[in-house]
């Protein structure tokens, strides 16, 4: 709704802009000092708004684009008529809308969208599950007692999958899973049982399951909320006898280790992210680098005249890139 809500009111906007012109321009005072003050603020705004449009957005790189193009083509007319204080709220209007809307999508780093759900996860549980403890300034004390090895941290684990699913695709959200019980520290509830490692590598996949049936967190939430009222979450370690049966464990060598984060409708992999290194890269730097040598256990195949990287056979077995 929020999103049709921005819609609508950039075009309201756009096309109100475009009218005061049409009405103001036979009378528009002109100089060669206001051509250029106009040339170069539009130039600038712009610059500005491409590079916002051509970053890392993920979902909404294409409307991106169609919300620049009427910008494109209005911004040079942004001429200072009589109501020039109007022209200018409108101006900055614009480009708020655009910049917040543009940069919600960019993407999360893997760290930063992990934090990002615990907290949100939290917060959900507390209002609609049951009651956590709390710090005396009312935020979640996640050092407490009563976070580990039951349904709040079922929940957790299945929430945190589900939005990496939501964010970076189901394969993706296996292997970060995975790491995430494989190395010392890495979020088992008990780092030295296998019990527990059995319940969250269980609960990951089932908040894959929903994340990939969730179009929203508050939706894929419910979901989990429900299917933990159904059984379908271990949540004692101990008495639930079920086992994971998909793949559970991970090299310790991650060097050179790359997966897709984000590919296109058509399959395309746009978004490659380093294991080992942290680092997030678009397709033409991780071409770049492999064709350096940076990435050995990488090569590139020419398909319809695209350059793409592949990894090659068996020499990284958590790759995902085919």
């Amino acid at each position: 709704m929020v999103n049709y809500l921005i819609y609508t009111l950039y075009f309201l906007l756009v096309g109100t802009y475009v009218y005061d012109i049409r009405d103001n321009f036979s009378y528009m005072p002109f100089s060669f000092f206001k051509i250029f003050e106009w040339t170069t603020i539009s130039s600038i705004w712009n610059i500005g708004l491409l590079v916002i449009t051509t970053d890392w957005a993920k979902k909404r790189k294409i409307v991106a684009f169609f919300l620049y193009l009427p910008t494109l083509l209005v911004s040079p007319m942004l001429i200072p008529s009589s109501d020039g204080a109007l022209n200018w709220l409108f101006l900055q209007l614009l480009f708020l809308i655009l910049i917040n809307f543009l940069i919600g999508e960019k993407m999360k780093w893997p760290r930063e969208l992990r934090a990002e759900a615990i907290n949100e996860v939290y917060k959900l549980i507390d209002k609609y599950f049951k009651k956590l403890p709390k710090n005396l300034d009312g935020t979640i004390n996640q050092l407490a007692d009563g976070f580990d090895d039951n349904d709040v941290d079922a929940l957790r684990h299945a929430y945190t999958s589900g939005v990496f699913t939501q964010e970076y695709g189901e394969t993706a959200a296996d292997i970060f899973g995975r790491l995430n019980e494989t190395f010392p520290g890495g979020g088992m509830s008990s780092s030295n049982s296998e019990n527990s490692k059995n319940m969250d590598l269980w609960n990951n996949s089932i908040g894959r399951k929903y994340g990939k049936k969730s179009k929203t967190k508050s939706e894929l939430f419910k979901k989990l909320l429900t299917a933990l009222k159904n059984g379908e979450l271990i949540i004692d370690p101990f008495i639930d006898t079920r086992k994971y049966a998909g793949t559970s464990e991970i090299t310790s060598d991650m060097t050179g280790a790359v997966i897709v984060l984000d590919e296109s409708k058509k399959g395309k992999n746009r978004i490659f992210f380093d294991l080992n290194k942290n680092l997030i890269m678009k397709k033409n730097e991780f071409v770049a680098l492999i064709k350096s040598g940076d990435y050995s256990n990488y090569e590139i195949r020419i398909l319809h005249g695209d350059e793409i990287p592949v990894s090659k056979k068996d020499f990284i077995p958590i790759n995902n890139l085919g």
